[in-house]
């Protein structure tokens, strides 16, 4: 049954007087918004195809009233583009179909495909597909909505749920400019470019927040663009913009979306007066979906992408009583393994591992398609080792042939003058390197400082060393950053040009001249396939290890995204590991990563084990599963095991008698 009561509850929270500050919908309006969900909800479920309702009854035949039953070790993704494979005559959404199916079958159970719809053909409008001009719409240049069902058959599918902002190309946009009433109040519309209030906005990008626009009767506007010139800002405190939102995401559950996106979602709504990140009121919107969701679509999960550190993702999953997302990005890891092994030193990666406490179901991905986002992975040191390391990592990407995109911050935000963090301290960095790693630039009268909050480079390039013999080190990083990863509590998300362990695509960067593109390569299928003929070619060999490493993954039970994880305290500062342990608590295995360039021998009997760990070696030997080799053991005492990591190794230990 559907609940016009506690929608309307929703609503009444999210256009709240008292925290707004300045007028809102009347009770009158807010009543009229719930009951037209009502009813937008009631026609999804009265016109469900036979297809959706079948998704549907799988999905409850599958749950005991649990909904993470419905996932296992197996859930594995991989994160593409529409076109990340393209073959001559064919739509890219069947080239990409016919990859999935020939090249990884099994291995991987779910695809994320990034923003595929209409959206400006200019790059530089474009924004990688995230500008977009019509979310009905697949782009005609990657296929149609059948192909898009055509993968959802097979596989879970997550799509994109694009809610902050649209093309200024956008049909939307247009009707807004030619005074079209029914897109009044569609967008922010600002005053005073000099309002105080401006200032406090969380800027994700160094450009300009607001923008002029000339409508069809010669007025000219003044508009907030969080993500740059060409998209503008969408005003979520308008019902009718509420409305034409809830039509696209049922739209993307009528065509085979298991898993939606919701993009840049801290952003979503403004309140003047406020950072405009993270409200309460985004929260509570996210409620509101869930609501309706469990109502229409209870397979369908929600997943928050928020660049932002472990503390504040968390709040999204919401509680008990008032859950949101079932599911969150955790990019934290991402940047703190990278770190580690690029400076030989684990220390804030065990940090956060002594620190994950949580039971919330997350996405792990070693890098996206925009690169390695930087901030999510400080507050697990002190504010100067944070900066530091930062402009040594920012260093080494732009030796290596990277990019780096900025975050705009107002100078009270970011400076500590209790911490160190001066501005003094600042420019001392910035002759860390060739590279000046962050700017303090007048705006407005404000001063700013622009932050590196995005490394644009391939892992395979930041790990890449000039001064080493060894050839093969940057691939010894990769694999291990990959494999302690999908080792830790979460759902593996694989990057498509890591699948086939790709470098910075320089062609690319030239042609469009966006930093984000010089990792975002897209894949002619037809030298591809030359290539995976191959068993010597990189990317076979590549592949071919993803592969391995993914069938290993799926026949554990520890790996099940709610298995229990725990902490192993190991005082060699190269060395870091955890154990897994089944959610029935029978089986057990040790994952440990050395990042440094040298020979560590860790043994079991070292005061940081906990009896959880020694028990696993104490009766039968273990055996690393994925380089299929079994510790040495020197010791007369069984409880005593040598552990031996070669340089940039991760190894998975289980007990010989499980070993499958």
């Amino acid at each position: 049954m559907i609940s016009y009561l506690k929608i309307k509850k929703h609503l009444k929270k999210i256009f709240d007087r008292d925290l707004y500050g300045d007028p809102e919908i009347s009770e009158k309006q807010i009543n009229s918004l719930a009951l037209r969900l009502v009813q937008i909800t009631s026609t999804f479920i009265e016109n469900q195809s036979p297809a959706l309702r079948r998704r549907i009854d799988r999905y409850k035949q599958n749950i005991n009233h649990e909904p993470d039953n419905v996932t296992s070790s197996k859930e594995q993704w991989i994160t593409v583009y529409g076109d990340s494979f393209q073959r001559p005559g064919q739509a890219p959404l069947k080239t990409l179909k016919y990859f999935l199916d020939k090249y990884l079958g099994s291995s991987i159970t779910g695809v994320y495909i990034l923003p595929c719809f209409e959206t400006p053909e200019d790059p530089q409008k474009n924004d990688g597909g995230f500008a977009i001009t019509n979310h009905e719409i697949i782009n005609p240049d990657l296929g149609t909505w059948d192909d898009i069902r055509a993968i959802a058959e097979d596989r879970l599918l997550m799509l994109d749920f694009v809610l902050n902002h649209i093309s200024t190309e956008g049909y939307w946009f247009k009707e807004w400019l030619n005074g079209n009433p029914d897109y009044e109040n569609f967008f922010i519309e600002i005053e005073d470019e000099h309002d105080p209030r401006l200032a406090l906005i969380t800027r994700p990008r160094t450009t300009p927040l607001t923008y002029e626009h000339t409508r069809a009767n010669g007025e000219k506007i003044k508009l907030i663009h969080t993500f740059g010139p060409y998209q503008v800002d969408l005003n979520l405190r308008n019902p009718a913009v509420f409305l034409k939102l809830f039509d696209i995401l049922f739209l993307y559950i009528k065509n085979g979306a298991s898993k939606i996106r919701l993009d840049a979602i801290g952003y979503s709504i403004k309140i003047l007066g406020t950072c405009c990140m993270n409200l309460p009121q985004v929260h509570e919107f996210i409620r509101l979906l869930r609501t309706i969701l469990e109502i229409s679509a209870p397979h369908v999960r929600l997943v928050a992408e928020v660049v932002a550190g472990k503390d504040k993702v968390e709040e999204y999953f919401g509680d008990s009583k008032n859950p949101a997302v079932h599911e969150a990005y955790m990019f934290s890891p991402c940047y703190l393994m990278a770190k580690s092994l690029v400076i030989g030193n684990a220390a804030e990666l065990k940090t956060f591992i002594n620190a994950n406490k949580s039971n919330s179901r997350y996405l792990g991905t070693a890098q996206i398609h925009d690169g390695i986002q930087t901030l999510p992975g400080f507050g697990f040191n002190d504010k100067k080792t944070d900066f530091s390391n930062l402009a040594i990592m920012a260093c080494k990407t732009v030796e290596n042939g990277g990019k780096i995109n900025f975050k705009s911050y107002n100078c009270d935000e970011i400076l500590d003058d209790k911490q160190g963090i001066t501005k003094e301290f600042i420019k001392e960095l910035n002759k860390t390197g060739q590279q000046k790693c962050f700017k303090i630039i007048g705006e407005n009268n404000v001063q700013r400082i622009h932050i590196p909050y995005e490394l644009n480079t391939t892992l395979m390039n930041l790990f890449f060393e000039n001064n080493t013999q060894n050839r093969n080190i940057e691939q010894l990083k990769f694999r291990s950053m990959h494999a302690f990863l999908f080792s830790m509590r979460n759902i593996p998300m694989i990057y498509y040009n890591s699948l086939l362990g790709r470098r910075n695509n320089e062609q690319r960067y030239q042609m469009t001249n966006l930093n984000r593109d010089i990792n975002r390569g897209r894949n002619d299928l037809e030298s591809l396939e030359e290539a995976l003929v191959s068993s010597e070619s990189s990317e076979r060999k590549m592949l071919d290890w993803f592969k391995t490493l993914l069938e290993i993954r799926g026949k554990e039970a520890v790996f099940h995204p709610l298995a229990e994880e725990e902490p192993i305290e190991i005082e060699n500062e190269h060395v870091t590991g955890i154990v897994r342990i089944s959610l029935n608590q029978k089986e057990k295995l040790i994952s440990l990563i050395n990042v440094s360039g040298d020979v560590q021998t860790i043994e079991t009997s070292l005061p940081g084990f906990s009896n959880k760990v020694k028990e696993l070696f104490a009766t039968t030997p273990a055996k690393d599963i994925i380089n299929f080799m079994k510790p040495k053991n020197e010791n007369q005492d069984t409880n005593i095991i040598n552990v031996t990591m070669e340089p940039y190794r991760c190894v998975w230990l289980k007990e010989e008698k499980l070993w499958n």
